[in-house]
């Protein structure tokens, strides 16, 4: 039997790292599988997470969506890099979602997201470094965190009247926009690109300790 390339074997780990730590939950993938020096990052992070910052983060994302799973969309490995496309699906029905900006109570709202990994090995075979790429928006947005943009109806309590002017609306004198139509026509004045932003930034720097109590 041929022995294993060391881009077949990355991409064995890779796979086990979505389904065992990412969808599994089990914390000993990183003791066994992560270098010393391993660092989790993403654009919307500060700092990178390393060593038992990592695992209190994975045990955040898995107590507030307990649900949560990886699917593998696609892998492609070279040298000592495996890239993945992921979906990432689930439901918030476990603890609040610790932000910066304050704890996001579960509503039950379930999600589906999609994201890339960019994973680097050493030559041993052990994680050293994960970057990756989510929609965070579409995240937000499903779960609630986002308040909702669509403006109600001043004039009628008729939904169907109110959908009918909003998408019929003209565009205001010397907008280049065409008329807005449903839901997305609120949403730029009520949630701004700094808005977002802010949002994005406070999801995305958890607490770096676990909780007392």
């Amino acid at each position: 039997m041929p022995e294993m390339s060391k881009e077949e074997r990355n991409k064995t780990l890779a796979r086990r790292y979505y389904a065992e730590l990412m969808s599994g939950g089990d914390l000993s993938f990183v003791d066994k599988y992560m270098a010393p020096e391993f660092e989790f990052s993403n654009p919307t992070h500060v700092d990178p997470y390393k060593g038992q910052e990592f695992k209190n983060l994975v045990t955040m994302l898995r107590g507030a969506f307990p649900d949560v799973k990886f699917t593998v969309e696609h892998l492609l490995a070279q040298g000592d890099t495996v890239v993945g496309h992921w979906t990432a699906r689930g439901t918030h029905t476990g603890k609040p979602l610790e932000t910066l900006k304050g704890d996001i109570p579960a509503k039950g709202n379930p999600f589906v997201i999609d994201g890339m990994s960019w994973l680097r090995f050493n030559d041993e075979g052990k994680f050293v470094e994960a970057r990756i790429n989510e929609d965070t928006l579409g995240l937000l947005l499903q779960i609630g965190a986002i308040p909702d943009c669509a403006p109600a109806s001043r004039t009628s309590s008729s939904p169907s009247s109110a959908r009918s002017r909003r998408a019929t609306r003209p565009p205001r004198a010397g907008s280049s926009r065409g008329p807005t139509t449903g839901r997305s026509s609120g949403c730029p004045r009520l949630v701004t690109a700094s808005k977002t932003r802010a949002w994005i930034s406070s999801f995305s720097r958890v607490a770096r300790s676990p909780r007392s109590g």
